[in-house]
């Protein structure tokens, strides 16, 4: 059940950075997360094989689960998008159609 989590959660994140009812503030977070992956500077070094990867990889996934918890909220609160209607001007019906 859970073997599919980070996937999911991953994806999910994707879905929130390209929703714009997500407020842009709160979009920065998953991107903190990521250069926390790379930054060469750690909690816990990699000097330590095990226990600096597992720290690396355990702060990820917990912004990352605080980010799409934060943005599902934000997206409960906020008003569903309007179907945008076709703005082009309409063209004169022709006189064989059935509708005045």
């Amino acid at each position: 059940m859970r073997k599919w989590f980070l996937l999911r959660s991953l994806r999910q994140t994707g879905r929130h950075l390209l929703d714009s009812r997500v407020p842009a503030g709160l979009k920065i977070l998953p991107m903190l997360a990521a250069g926390y992956l790379v930054f060469p500077v750690d909690f816990v070094p990699d000097i330590f094989p095990l226990l600096g990867i597992t720290d690396d990889i355990a702060f990820f996934a917990l912004m990352v689960t605080i980010f799409n918890t934060m943005a599902s909220a934000a997206l409960r609160k906020s008003p569903e998008p309007v179907a945008v209607l076709d703005s082009s001007p309409s063209l004169p019906s022709s006189p064989y159609s059935s509708r005045p």
